[in-house]
């Protein structure tokens, strides 16, 4: 484990390094705040995101993200389908931030994924799995003050986590997934 950390550790400083990109970097010394929706397999949620000031170049930082999930299930006794909340939490390191005129950044970001299920649905308290997306953020504003970005994230997670006290034991949090927010760079 030690050592596939060590050389992901090392493919992203290369990779961060051969990506970064001289010229003005939009928002690369600012700390990021956001809100995103999200679509992890079929479960819909809504979450909070903060990114670190960029370094390396300006082509490398952390996120973490919070989320709101809902898992869709049906009922144990089959009657209807019901929505249930839980909660998600990403922490990622992003790599190969590359600024196309000025106003796009495409990224790549991957990191683990920490999951509270509802003990509704779960006998498990906690999930841990791991996650990655390729970003591309637009940026709306750039005044001296803050910069204001639209963003789009499409990639996929792997958890294993199941529902197992839901009939017919549903996967959740586990496959593609699409986040669409806004972020405030300060």
């Amino acid at each position: 484990m030690k050592k596939t950390i060590f050389i992901f550790a090392i493919f992203l400083a290369i990779a961060s390094y051969s990506m970064a990109q001289g010229g003005r970097t939009p928002a690369k010394n600012h700390i990021g705040i956001g809100g995103n929706l999200n679509n992890f397999q079929n479960d819909f949620g809504l979450g909070v995101n903060v990114t670190s000031p960029y370094f390396f170049q300006g082509a490398t930082a952390f996120r973490v993200h919070a989320n709101y999930m809902w898992l869709q299930h049906t009922k144990i006794d089959g009657s209807s389908t019901v929505w249930t909340p839980y909660y998600s939490f990403q922490f990622g390191t992003i790599g190969g931030a590359a600024i196309i005129a000025n106003f796009l950044r495409l990224y790549g970001e991957g990191g683990l994924i920490l999951l509270l299920p509802n003990k509704d649905f779960s006998s498990n308290s906690t999930e841990i799995g791991g996650y990655g997306v390729f970003g591309f953020e637009f940026f709306m504003s750039q005044s001296p003050q803050s910069f204001i970005s639209y963003f789009i994230e499409l990639g996929g997670m792997g958890t294993g986590a199941k529902a197992d006290k839901a009939p017919g034991k549903p996967v959740y949090s586990n496959g593609f997934s699409v986040s669409v927010g806004f972020r405030f760079y300060l």
